[in-house]
């Protein structure tokens, strides 16, 4: 961590005037403006978000805790926000029956679950649990009253964008930057920080 007192900060994502695609977005913060890209489909209402439509939720949500692929490149620093160093097994449960969802699985997550943190691509090389719909990046059990409502989304990231033809390719729902503009913006993230998703800017 960076030592000092940072302000908080607001993230604030939106479409461009004129996108290329539903999915490309742009980031603004105090360091200036990133090229990002969100869900496949665009933008969804907060209460018209689905598990599995493809579309990044509009609201304003905390940044809850990082994971990191500590065998791939070195802990991102920050400024005071938590970085996990992701192990063997971990993963988000994503099933609306499962009395877990929308949280951590800190080991033993299937092998060939939807949302394995040990991906074979770098999408999870850093990710940042978003607070949509009650999400608990926790190892400890969920407290009593702070359920996610089943259906209603879940594994909410920010973290590094895939690209095709050295363009960035829609997420399932999350915003995603490019890894070096990822690292630059965790320098002065706390787990006071907050992104807001806008339709527009």
């Amino acid at each position: 961590r960076l030592q000092g007192y940072v302000q908080p900060m607001t993230l604030m994502v939106y479409p461009p005037a004129s996108p290329f695609a539903a999915h490309d977005a742009r980031l603004d913060c105090a360091s200036g403006t990133h090229a990002c890209a969100i869900g496949r489909t665009g933008l969804v209402s907060e209460a018209e978000k689905r598990e599995g439509d493809g579309a990044t939720p509009i609201g304003r949500y905390r940044l809850m805790a990082g994971f990191y692929r500590a065998d791939r490149i070195n802990k991102p620093q920050t400024a005071g926000l938590d970085m996990i160093a992701i192990q063997p097994g971990m993963g988000w449960e994503d099933d609306p029956g499962s009395p877990r969802y929308n949280s951590l699985i800190a080991a033993g997550y299937p092998p060939d679950g939807a949302e394995r943190f040990g991906r074979e691509d770098s999408r999870y090389d850093i990710l940042i649990v978003l607070d949509h719909n009650a999400a608990w990046p926790h190892a400890t059990p969920r407290p009593h009253g702070h359920s996610a409502k089943p259906g209603a989304g879940s594994a909410i990231f920010l973290h590094v964008w895939n690209e095709t033809n050295g363009r960035p390719t829609g997420t399932a729902g999350c915003v995603a930057l490019a890894l070096e503009d990822l690292r630059s913006l965790l320098l002065k993230c706390t787990p006071q920080t907050m992104l807001e998703i806008r339709s527009t800017k």
